[in-house]
């Protein structure tokens, strides 16, 4: 077929404009990125994860014994773990004054003096950003005025070319690892392009991939380094002040030369996180159980019993399970199991759950009875056609009662009632066979054929 007119075939090799476009495209980005790491990397933050910009000072209040605060000054004190001590400045204190911040009382750090009072803030008052408001209580609930301290993170400009942005030690962290990224898989789409120009094989095709790949690199840092602070790979949250700047830029850069390992890696992550075993029985596909043959074994038997299991999909059946316990599936049949009931399991009467397991689930469990239930009575009278039929009541031992009847021989013209009395009238002569089924308050069935000869 031939090419349509002004249509460029992108898998012919890849112009000499287009290489040069791409190599400045390429040296741009990545002189920028190089740029922009080096004046991040300049930036200082201090050690505090919050600063305290005092309030301006006010004049003092007339009217005496009410404290006045005139100046609170915040600063840093030094040691292992840095923390903030507030001077507050005034009038009116007394050995007894009680400094509050955010209307909570404080134990002062030394004893008040007239005019000086230092307090601790704890780190329940230094959470988050806002405002942290302090005062000054004197015996006999005496208040003075409040001052208001603005709490924030600590802050730098950062200037990248002719732009200016007022960033925190987190956002320069987060900046560094979007630059490494990008810096890492640019370094990679570079080598690429070098050696696909050098061996005469670049085709046009690929251009929009060497474009896309730093934005891809700057993606997959961000994605990794937030699944390292959040603690997924280290085991617990990072704080911002205790991430190695340099660690995250080199974890950020491979990322990006590494892309396709990097992916594989958050895959096993998410693997690991979302990973369940769904345990539903009763599910699409899963096997099921209608009904097992015989329902009821007897107690006490000394040889094992085959129970037919009949239901759906069981062809791929892997194992039965007997009371949880795992059993060899035999004569498999996509709507027949069979397992083997051991003599130990029937030496007391009780319940045995049974099911099945495929490779696309389990099946809901049924109840598998073992009882002494059994019928007693041994014969039926024999009866004559169109004739009623001698009432037999029948008889059964064993179980839990009270005790169902049920038969099925609705076309011998004989009922048999919940009761277990046969009555009726015989429909035609000859030997007549009659299903009878006893069935106890637990669900325990015991089940005998009579015959019966009708004249």
């Amino acid at each position: 077929m031939a090419k349509r007119s002004g249509v460029k075939d992108d898998g012919a090799p890849m112009s000499p404009v287009l290489r040069l476009a791409l190599i400045s495209y390429q040296l741009g980005i990545g002189v920028l990125l190089i740029y922009g790491l080096v004046r991040l990397s300049t930036l200082e933050f201090p050690e505090m994860a919050v600063t305290i910009e005092a309030p301006p000072p006010v004049a003092s209040l007339e009217g005496p014994p009410h404290p006045t605060l005139t100046d609170a000054f915040p600063h840093v004190r030094s040691g292992a773990v840095p923390n903030y001590e507030i001077a507050l400045y005034g009038s009116g204190f007394v050995e007894q004054s009680e400094p509050r911040l955010n209307g909570v009382t404080r134990v002062p750090k030394t004893k008040p003096q007239p005019n000086l009072i230092q307090v601790v803030p704890l780190p329940a008052d230094l959470v988050g950003t806002g405002v942290l408001v302090v005062d000054v209580v004197n015996p006999g609930g005496n208040v003075s005025n409040a001052l208001s301290l603005k709490i924030d993170r600590p802050k730098q400009p950062f200037r990248l070319l002719f732009l200016t942005w007022i960033i925190t030690y987190d956002t320069q962290l987060l900046l560094m690892v979007l630059f490494a990224g990008a810096l890492g898989s640019l370094i990679h789409s570079v080598t690429s392009l070098a050696d696909f120009i050098g061996n005469r094989t670049a085709i046009t095709s690929w251009s929009w991939w060497y474009v896309s790949r730093p934005f891809l690199g700057a993606s997959l840092a961000l994605i990794m380094y937030a699944v390292i602070r959040g603690g997924f790979l280290a085991g617990t949250p990072a704080d911002a002040h205790v991430v190695n700047p340099f660690g995250a830029i080199a974890v950020a850069a491979l990322v990006g030369m590494f892309a396709d390992k990097a992916t594989q890696k958050l895959a096993d992550i998410f693997d690991t996180l979302f990973t369940s075993v769904d345990k539903r029985s009763g599910k699409l596909g899963a096997p099921a159980i209608h009904k097992l043959v015989p329902s009821t074994v007897p107690v006490g038997g000394t040889t094992a019993v085959d129970v037919k299991i009949v239901g759906d999909r069981l062809a791929d059946a892997q194992t039965v399970k007997v009371d949880g316990e795992d059993r060899a599936a035999e004569n498999t049949g996509d709507n027949e199991v069979v397992v083997k009931i051991q003599p130990e399991e029937m030496q007391a009467a009780g319940t045995l759950t049974i099911a099945v397991v495929t490779a696309d689930g389990t099946s809901p469990t049924a109840n598998l009875f073992v009882s002494d239930l059994a019928i007693t009575t041994v014969s039926l009278p024999d009866g004559q056609a169109a004739v009623d039929y001698p009432e037999t009541t029948l008889a059964a031992a064993g179980g839990s009662g009270p005790y169902r009847w049920s038969m099925d021989a609705a076309a011998s013209g004989l009922t048999l009632d919940k009761d277990g009395k046969v009555s009726g009238k015989p429909s035609t002569a000859g030997e007549v066979t009659l299903p009878v089924t006893v069935t106890d308050a637990v669900g325990a069935s015991a089940t005998r054929e009579f015959r019966v000869q009708i004249k």
